[in-house]
């Protein structure tokens, strides 16, 4: 039996999840044990594994349109020349199954954005901002080798090493400046997936980080003492949430939905009628008015989230539109050990419009400086409890605040 699994590419590593696309494992229990394969180059040939890569591929992976395809493999035994025929987040995933990858890293994420790669998080206390990196410096070199033409798997996989180990970082700032870092790796704790209190009025507010295995009770447990603080409405903040696991997302999604309510549909073709997630269970948060927050880094399985509150009304949301990232990825071992990581479906709301691509518009939009974002975003990475709080820039924050005072006299009348 087959068991959906949504991940963030390299969950335990803030830099590693800058991946958009939100993330199945659709492997058996067999396939499960093959990924705990150990690699062993002399017993796999390079043209067996080539051969698995396009029987795995041609049978699974869909294309835009949702239609299979029939790959060009002139290039055997190259199998970057396969991925290179696939959509821009397919992976081959060398020496990350089989082997246990570096476990250094420099606490900072990057993306790729207009053709540069930009740091869009520098994690407090740790080795990137002790060295000066900061929040859209764009790196220019890595080791006094250029980045240009390099994949954003590649510039992170340059980043990693093993912990107490270099690596130099040539950059430019906003200011057009260049600067040459040198920078330390470390082993970086993971973030908290969840924090949450009790701000002014009766109103709660709560922050998920990303969807990891704990979230769904972490955050049935914070609306459990919101809800003992007296809290009449609750703020949701999923700004620069990268997603994360399926399963996660949908136990969160029906903790706020009623029983019955559809959280998404996952299909290759917008024809198709797909597989239905609805809200189950027993523990159904539904009496206090919701709002939530987004913004252009809300990504994945957040987008799911918000767009199955919005659409069964159960929550208005705030900020700015998502980036519309709703391909659904397979991970799939090959016989070395290394990995494919392909396209499979697309993930469609409650009223079926597909993410990918579109992504989700909020009720109310609300748009920050750039100065007033980093100021938000610093305050974020330098937070034990990933909240972002209260800061004199945040209208997004304020806003929701506003709007679900309206909702809670409303419903009091």
């Amino acid at each position: 039996m087959k068991r959906f699994h949504f991940l963030s590419e390299e969950i335990n590593s803030i830099y590693r999840i800058f991946i958009i696309a939100l993330m199945a494992t659709l492997v058996s229990s067999a396939a499960g044990c093959a990924l705990k394969y150990s690699r062993s180059s002399s017993a796999v040939q390079p043209s067996e594994v080539f051969d698995q890569a396009v029987a795995i591929i041609e049978h699974n992976y869909v294309d835009d349109s949702g239609k299979k395809v029939t790959l060009d493999t002139s290039k055997r035994p190259d199998i970057n020349s396969l991925i290179s025929q696939l959509s821009p987040r397919s992976r081959w995933l060398i020496n990350k199954v089989g082997n246990h990858p570096p476990e250094g890293e420099i606490g900072a994420r990057v993306k790729l954005n207009n053709g540069s790669f930009e740091i869009i998080r520098v994690l407090g206390n740790n080795p990137a901002q002790q060295a000066g990196l900061h929040r859209g410096d764009k790196i220019i070199e890595i080791d006094n080798e250029p980045v240009a033409g390099l994949s954003e798997l590649q510039v992170i996989e340059k980043l990693e090493g093993d912990p107490d180990t270099e690596v130099v970082l040539k950059i430019e700032n906003k200011n057009n400046e260049t600067k040459v870092l040198r920078i330390t790796r470390k082993t970086i704790k993971p973030v908290p997936y969840v924090a949450s209190r009790m701000i002014e009025n009766k109103l709660g507010y709560m922050r998920i980080a990303s969807f990891g295995d704990e979230t769904p009770s972490k955050v049935e447990e914070a609306v459990k003492r919101l809800v003992r603080e007296d809290m009449r409405g609750l703020i949701l903040d999923l700004r620069n949430n990268s997603g994360g696991l399926f399963d996660s997302l949908v136990k969160t999604s029906q903790l706020l939905l009623k029983p019955g309510e559809i959280i998404c549909t996952l299909t290759p073709n917008e024809a198709n009628e797909g597989r239905v997630y609805k809200a189950g269970g027993w523990a159904h948060y539904t009496k206090f008015p919701l709002v939530i927050l987004v913004d252009s880094h809300t990504e994945s399985g957040a987008e799911i989230i918000a767009a199955a509150l919005k659409e069964n009304k159960r929550a208005l949301l705030v900020g700015e539109k998502t980036p519309g990232s709703g391909e659904i990825q397979t991970l799939y071992p090959l016989k070395d050990g290394s990995a494919l990581r392909i396209r499979v479906a697309f993930a469609h709301t409650p009223t079926g419009k597909r993410i990918e691509g579109r992504g989700v518009q909020p009720d109310r939009e609300v748009m920050m400086s750039g100065a007033d974002m980093d100021a938000l975003y610093d305050r974020i990475d330098s937070s034990s409890n990933v909240t972002f709080g209260e800061t004199a820039g945040d209208i997004q924050l304020k806003t929701a605040v506003t709007l679900l005072r309206e909702q809670i006299a409303n419903n009091e009348q």
